[in-house]
């Protein structure tokens, strides 16, 4: 049995736009760090309704030389709101959100590597003297140049939902490669930290991606019409 082409992952927490965005407002830092350790923890008792990853879910990547992870850091949402403290202070618009989740996970992650060599190398400490797969935590790809797309998409879709936005996590086995789609004001943006791209796309363009139709955004392919496991 193979991995399905398409996986997604989305919802939304409803009633949290006020409290996320009085967090925000906190100046001192052990105060807002406690207030976001609520939120994320109220996020993971409703996870099967919202979408939220915690930290004790498995997260199965099956290609890139890592099989698996956990999104278990909490330094990534209390410096994910740190961000927001300072940049929403004059302005909560998408683009504060974007840029602020964009900040976020590159400064934890380093920088988006250009091939898999780093990664490769990282990863085989995840094996065990029986070539059993040891579930690391994301802890583990801190600063070190060789985060992926779905460790980028996974990251940013949490960020998403813990500002109250309706978020897709999108994992495509065909083109390798895993996105966000977020809905908020009526509008659907495609979100992708690895190719730079955050703008309005159509409102069928989730179905597409479903049907397994083409999609080009920015000359980039997020969904072929091929209809078949891998």
């Amino acid at each position: 049995m193979g991995f399905p082409v398409i996986s997604m992952r989305y919802g939304k927490e409803e009633g949290i736009n006020k409290l996320w965005r009085e967090i925000c407002q906190i100046d001192e830092k052990e105060v807002r760090n406690n207030k976001v350790d609520e939120l994320v923890l109220r996020m993971v008792k409703n996870k099967d309704k919202n979408g939220f990853w915690g930290p004790e879910d498995v997260l199965v990547i099956s290609h890139l030389f890592m099989e698996q992870f956990k999104l278990d850091d909490m330094d990534i949402y209390h410096n994910f709101f740190s961000v927001l403290n300072e940049k929403t202070k004059k302005d909560f618009s998408f683009k504060t959100y974007a840029e602020s989740i964009f900040k976020t996970v590159t400064d934890y992650f380093g920088k988006i590597p250009k091939d898999n060599k780093k990664r490769a190398e990282l990863t085989a400490a995840f094996f065990d003297n029986n070539d059993e797969f040891i579930v690391p935590s994301i802890k583990e790809l801190k600063n070190k140049d060789s985060a992926a797309c779905v460790e980028y998409a996974a990251i940013s879709h949490n960020l998403w939902l813990l500002s109250g936005v309706e978020s897709y996590f999108i994992k495509n086995l065909t083109i390798e490669h895993a996105f966000n789609i977020v809905h908020t004001n009526s509008q659907y943006f495609m979100f992708d930290l690895v190719q730079g791209i955050s703008k309005p796309i159509e409102s069928d363009s989730i179905k597409k991606i479903e049907n397994q139709e083409e999609l080009v955004i920015n000359g980039f392919t997020y969904s072929k019409n091929e209809n078949k496991e891998l």
